[in-house]
């Protein structure tokens, strides 16, 4: 019994991928297409990226308090998670909403 799809993986027609016998080649065709579908999702440069990693990490120094008094406001830097996330996954949910993105022409293609 010859089988064209990987095992484990339901064997449903792709529309667009139906002249692709192999399921190897259907298996890679689906993986570029969705590194090439996330990588739209990023709307975070570069500069910004490492700007707001570390705003995040000093704020989260902060609230621990590493090298910092401590003052009755320590709590608020755990708001620092915040820019340490969207900086690590390039990746800004008002950005979006906004329609803001620091990305280079480049990296957005």
């Amino acid at each position: 019994m010859q089988r064209d799809h990987a095992p484990g993986v339901r064997a449903e027609p792709d529309a667009d991928l139906t002249h692709v016998k192999d399921w190897r080649e259907r298996l890679i065709i689906k993986i570029s297409t969705l590194q090439r579908d996330c990588s739209i999702m990023n709307n975070v440069g570069s500069v910004d990226r490492i700007a707001r990693i570390l705003a995040g990490l000093l704020l989260i120094a902060f609230a621990i308090p590493i090298g910092f008094p401590h003052t009755g406001w320590n709590w608020a830097g755990w708001i620092g998670v915040v820019p340490l996330l969207t900086g690590t996954f390039a990746y800004c949910p008002a950005y979006t909403a906004f329609g803001v993105s620091t990305c280079s022409a480049k990296q957005q293609s």
